[in-house]
């Protein structure tokens, strides 16, 4: 290692950078939003990860999500100061997470084909809501 010229140094910043770019900006890229895009999950996922605006705004980043039939595990990330949860609702299912924030937490749920609603629960953010469909 050289740190006094800074060289070996810089570099090792730099690969830290783009490793967290990356880390970063891939999330977004396998969620799918309200806008069209891909949906969050697949048929073949049994995990679903449902993300809160990051800047603290009441939303969701995807309204839809997919999964398959039998347990699965839905991880609510919140990266926003902001607290919320994840409440899960529809065929018999009542489910939902801690409230957090800045942080993850997760629930596994025994689901069977259907539509189920997740929501947050904090008193004023009745714009979060979505759909996750269970094949």
């Amino acid at each position: 290692m050289r740190f006094l010229d800074g060289s070996r140094c810089a570099a090792k910043l730099g690969g830290l950078i783009l490793g967290l770019a990356l880390t970063l900006a891939l999330p977004g890229c396998v969620a799918g939003g309200s806008g069209g895009g891909p949906k969050a999950g697949s048929l073949s996922a049994r995990a679903v990860t449902i993300e809160a605006d990051p800047t603290g705004v009441a939303r969701w980043v995807q309204t839809r999500a997919e999964a398959r039939a039998g347990v699965v595990r839905i991880t609510l990330n919140n990266p926003s100061f902001v607290a919320h949860d994840l409440h899960l609702t529809g065929g018999g299912v009542d489910a939902h997470t801690a409230m957090i924030a800045q942080r993850r937490a997760s629930i596994s749920v025994r689901l069977r084909p259907g539509t189920y609603t997740f929501r947050c629960d904090v008193p004023g953010h009745v714009n979060m809501r979505g759909t996750l469909t269970v094949r």
